[in-house]
């Protein structure tokens, strides 16, 4: 074969030869034939024929080649999906009929069934694509039918169970994306009623057939049903005894298991080949895990059941990742059951006194507290188990990323951390049941540290992540008393490690408000590390302690705050400069609680002393010589400073003015400057020097700038008096005059926010910037562009008359630029067009003097345009604001609010009504860009989208049903028409986790607590 299109065409257009597709496919599917991707192209052009479905039957039944049988059994199925509607009733009678005969045909006979596994299981599947379209109100007697079948041959018997699982699994676990709503729910009552029928044959075949494969496809039937049969056929028939018989088999094992998640033994479970000790382990954990309450109850099982328990606690101990893991698990459970079972009984375990703890051993005890009280001995072995073994956290590191900002980088191992976030669970649980044993083994294990019966840094390291874990897990007062003996230790064994390598270990531990003038010794400690520790750490103190800092103390003359600063200079000299951005006492100065008495201005002011004053050399030396600004060394100079009040800034909040005050009208001057140079060497270069190392420099300094201006809260009057006028030539004028590749992204950032802190105030500017920064090229810079849709966004919110004081020209690309950013392919961009396509409708009907016009110019095509981007199937996330859209402009038409007509009346009939168009208008649409659809379907839809009684959630679903019947939807993937749903169940499932979390004391780590101390 030496022209594979020729042969293709030939196969489209004149007589059908299957051996030629014979050819076609083999070269398709050969790895190593020169023709391979043309083969693969005719392929997919013979695909698209509509009429070659008709030929199905054939190449099934006389092609040589195999892979050419799935061909054209893939054909058949995607006509079954696509086309089924619009087929006269005898071709579906013919393809039903036809694919019935080929199941059975193929399905009777053991050799073939074996032979022909693969192509069977997929004529199954385009036999259950029939069912979605005819069962039950077409062929009511399928299940009737298949039943008795199934009882004439053992071999069908099995084809017929595969059948049973895949119409169980389309129905209730994948129907929801894939039929319309009212069709499902028909055949979950269909499949509901004529369930009795199939119990009764999965029920024969477990008990008369001695077929393995039967057996184990009608295990596996069953395992399907069970998730919504009704709980009389398990509990009130035969099926729990049935299924006790395979278990001791290895092979059934795993399907009965699956069907063994009610609340029963399976006494074969315990007369099982043993399979390897990890696999044992588990399936002896999960084995008792549904009978570990109940045996604890019976006395006499109780020395027996604590005996097994300490087995567990000794096989913990084996150095195997993967055992130790399994009996986490278990230990997980079982200190969660018993919190739990504690925390919600009416007497505790301990007598709650604020002053001491006495076990309650009268013989009152709760249910609860004599559960924590037979496992003491067992969960005492677990403390130190947990303690000992106790996995690595997340490591934090202050690092300088590509942009030159300041982060803390956390390094991750995903399966380290999951184990530690579990061990930490745990051991919080632990400690709430006996915080005094928790405590009693930490201190023990912690002053072998200090005498060196048992140092390893190995040691220490798990010590100090399990004593970290639990912060929060005692009362404040048993915390307080713990940490001063574990500070006090701490420090000890660092005087006596004076090798820096054991320094390190000692520094990276989180150490409270105690510690810090020993965190300022280690920020001069040069080995590798420390330093980022010791900054992180005090980092974190001042965040959530920060009003210990700022009030006065006991035996205090000043707060805390006032002789830190004082001492800035020396704490700071050795640290580089991304360190000293992080080293963070601003957030201490934003604490405007009603004790703190500090002058913040003041303390402002001494804490940027240091900065300020270089600042003014500089400006100093450019007053005498402007050059001197664009030398490197002064850029980074410059940058740094930036970079420090930029840190600041963000953690003191409006205070930061007063800082701002000393020098913006010089770091205009400085933006000023910079701009006019990289100016004139794109001027000179053109846009290649922009790569430019001093360019680059430069453009870094500018966005320190704007990214300051960014961040300050003020007075909005003050702000638009005093702020705006300033830097609108230097900032704006700047962005207009350089070519695209030269401007800052930032400066979008900056208009935005002003817009959004400023609202009306602003008003009259807006057009001005919006002249600045519309474009008619929506492809290049897509970070512009995104930022240029956010400000966009924040104008539709705050300044809305602003976008009609603009130019109709202009006006015309913004909606443009709205429809442009809905089509976007990055859901980001996507969703930002579709907010603002909403606020701006929204925004429209509540301004008359507007509204009638933009509805007659853009209502039309903005509906298109919504219906486009919903059926492209690349927007399907995007569903619940299409939705939303096509319900509030359908509804604008339903209801009159749209007075002027949307139609030219020279072309159309008189009294033609807006109503009365858009119907006809959408119909002609859809039957043009879908001719799978019939006229009839096409009204009915409409004539739902007009309803204006529909409510939103009903409007969403008649959206579904009308998706999922087009063709370009029933190929793909539907469940992105739920995320909606999806998202909130997930909100719900997040919430309450939190919810669950946040009641246990110490669950949640001090970062995700939102409180001031």
């Amino acid at each position: 074969m030496t022209d594979v299109e020729a042969v293709a065409h030939q196969l489209l257009n004149g007589e059908f030869d299957i051996g030629l597709l014979d050819k076609v496919v083999g070269a398709a599917y050969d790895p190593v034939s020169p023709h391979r991707a043309q083969a693969n192209k005719a392929l997919m052009q013979l695909q698209e024929s509509p009429d070659l479905w008709q030929r199905a039957d054939g190449i099934i039944e006389q092609s040589q080649n195999p892979n050419s049988r799935f061909f054209g059994l893939q054909v058949l199925d995607d006509a079954i999906k696509t086309r089924w509607k619009i087929l006269p009733a005898e071709q579906k009678e013919g393809i039903k009929n036809y694919v019935v005969g080929k199941v059975i045909k193929m399905s009777s006979d053991e050799a073939t069934m074996t032979r022909e596994k693969v192509f069977i299981g997929k004529l199954n599947l385009t036999l259950v694509e029939i069912l979605k379209q005819e069962w039950p109100h077409n062929w009511p007697s399928f299940i009737s039918d298949l039943v008795g079948s199934s009882k004439t041959s053992e071999v069908l018997c099995e084809n017929n169970m595969q059948i049973l699982k895949l119409l169980s699994e389309e129905v209730f676990d994948f129907s929801r994306d894939q039929m319309v709503t009212e069709k499902v729910k028909r055949m979950k009552e269909s499949l509901n009623g004529e369930f009795s029928q199939i119990f009764h044959l999965c029920e024969f075949v477990l008990e008369h057939s001695k077929q393995p494969s039967l057996l184990r496809v009608t295990l596996q039937t069953l395992q399907r049903f069970l998730t919504w049969i009704p709980l009389g056929f398990i509990f009130q028939t035969g099926l729990i005894d049935a299924l006790s018989k395979f278990f001791p088999e290895a092979m059934f094992r795993n399907d009965a298991a699956g069907l063994s998640h009610r609340d029963w033994d399976p006494p074969g479970l315990r007369t099982a080949v043993r399979p390897p000790i990890s696999e044992a382990l588990r399936d002896f954990l999960a084995a008792i895990r549904g009978h570990i309450y109940t045996r604890d109850k019976v006395q006499e099982s109780h020395q027996t059941l604590i005996t097994g328990m300490f087995y567990l606690v000794r096989v913990s101990e084996v150095k195997e990742t993967e055992i130790f893991r399994i009996c986490l698990e278990a230990w997980h459970m079982l200190a969660e059951d018993l919190y739990k079972t504690e925390h919600n009984s009416p007497t505790s375990f301990y007598d709650s006194s604020a002053t001491t703890r006495v076990l309650n051993l009268n013989g009152n005890s709760s249910g609860g507290s004599s559960r924590k009280f037979l496992y003491s001995p067992v969960l005492s072995g677990v403390r130190q188990v947990m303690i000992a073994s106790m996995a690595k956290p997340e490591e934090v590191l202050i690092v300088e990323d590509e942009n030159g900002d300041i982060v803390r980088e956390t390094t991750k191992d995903t399966d380290v951390i999951a184990q530690y976030k579990t061990m930490r669970d745990t051991l919080i649980y632990l400690t709430h049941l006996n915080c005094e044993d928790t405590e009693s083994i930490m201190l023990a294990k912690l002053t072998e540290q200090v005498d060196g019966t048992a140092w390893s840094w190995n040691n220490l390291n798990t010590l100090c992540w399990a004593i970290g874990s639990i912060s929060g897990a005692m009362s404040e007062d048993e915390e307080k008393r713990f940490l001063v003996t574990v500070i006090k230790d701490l420090l000890g064994l660092c005087e006596a490690k004076r090798g820096k390598d054991n320094k390190a270990v000692v520094a990276s531990k989180e150490i409270l408000k105690t510690v810090v003038n020993k965190l300022f010794e280690f920020m001069h400690e040069v080995h590798p590390g420390v330093q980022d520790m010791a900054c992180d750490t005090f980092l974190k103190i001042a965040t959530k302690c920060k009003r210990k800092f700022v009030t006065l103390q006991a035996d205090e003359t000043a707060p805390f705050i006032c002789e830190l600063v004082d001492s800035l200079p020396s704490i700071i000299s050795d640290l580089e400069p991304h360190q000293v951005q992080a080293f963070k006492c601003g957030c201490m100065l934003n604490d405007k609680g009603p004790a703190v008495t500090i002058d913040r201005k003041a303390l402002q002011a001494k804490l940027m002393e240091m900065p300020n004053r270089t600042w003014r050399v500089i400006m100093d030396q450019a007053g005498n010589n402007v050059e001197s600004l664009v030398e490197p060394n002064t850029i980074k100079e410059i940058i740094k400073i930036l970079k420090t009040n930029n840190r600041l800034c963000r953690s003191i909040g409006s205070l930061f003015t007063h800082q701002l005050q000393t020098f913006f009208l010089d770091m205009l001057n400085v933006y000023r400057v910079y701009s006019e140079r990289i100016s004139a060497a794109v001027a000179q270069q053109g846009a290649i020097a922009t790569q430019m190392s001093l360019v680059r420099t430069m453009r870094s300094a500018k966005k320190e700038a704007l990214r300051l201006l960014i961040t300050p809260e003020a007075d909005p009057v003050m702000v638009t008096q005093g702020f705006i006028p300033p830097v609108l030539d230097p900032i704006l004028g700047d962005y207009m005059r350089n070519i695209a590749g030269a401007r800052d992204p930032e400066v979008l950032t900056l208009f935005t926010t002003v817009v959004e802190k400023l609202k009306m105030n602003v008003v009259d500017e807006v057009p001005r910037i919006m002249e600045a920064m519309i474009t008619k090229n929506f492809e290049d810079f897509p970070e512009h562009r995104i930022r240029f849709f956010e400000f966009l966004k924040a104008i539709n919110q705050h300044c809305f008359p602003a976008l009609f004081n603009i130019p109709p020209e202009h006006q015309k690309l913004v909606v443009h630029s709205v429809v442009w950013a809905m089509k976007h392919t990055e859901r980001n961009i996507s969703d930002t067009g579709l907010e603002i396509l909403f606020e701006l409708l929204q925004n429209v009907g509540q301004t008359p003097n507007v509204a009638q016009a933009f509805y007659q110019q853009y209502l039309l095509s903005l509906i298109q345009d919504v219906f486009a981007v919903m059926t492209d199937r690349l927007h399907k996330s995007g569903f619940k604001m299409h939705s939303t859209l096509l319900r509030m402009m359908f509804h604008l038409v339903q209801m009159n609010q749209v007075t002027v007509p949307l139609f030219d009346p020279a072309t159309q009939p008189p009294g033609q009504t807006n109503p009365a168009f858009l119907r006809e208008h959408i119909s002609t649409l859809l039957i043009a860009s879908f001719q799978t659809l019939s006229k009839a379907q096409v009204a009915k839809f409409v004539d739902g989208m007009l309803d204006i009684k529909m409510d939103l959630p009903t409007f969403k679903t008649h959206l579904r049903d009308f998706l999922i019947e087009l063709k370009e939807f029933q190929e793909d993937d539907n469940s992105a028409l739920y995320t909606e749903e999806q998202d909130r169940d997930r909100q719900l499932r997040e919430q309450a986790l939190m919810a669950e979390r946040s009641a246990v004391p110490g669950m949640l780590k001090p970062s995700e607590i939102d409180n001031d101390l």
